[in-house]
């Protein structure tokens, strides 16, 4: 018998955020972004790590592989991204 999938909630259990809640933070820096631009987005109240991850999750459907930097900076409390193309 197949496996019954389980109903999707708003916040599944696990998820520190809405769904949305980082996207919508951290999209208005990457949509102005033009070839050898730079940008530190701010962690302000995310968890650095699971910013980072969405970052480079959506700068890599804007702008493909090979095309973007994207790192945590720890010390700055950031990520820093840089376009190339």
């Amino acid at each position: 018998e197949p496996k019954k999938k389980k109903p999707r909630t708003p916040n599944a259990p696990g998820h520190r955020y809405q769904k949305g809640e980082t996207m919508a933070y951290y999209k208005p820096f990457l949509e102005t972004m033009n070839a050898g631009d730079a940008v530190a987005i701010p962690f302000d109240r995310f968890h650095g790590p699971t910013l980072a991850q969405n970052i480079n999750s959506y700068a890599h459907s804007l702008w493909g592989s090979g095309n973007y930097s994207a790192v945590r900076n720890d010390a700055n409390k950031s990520v820093d991204v840089l376009r190339y193309k």
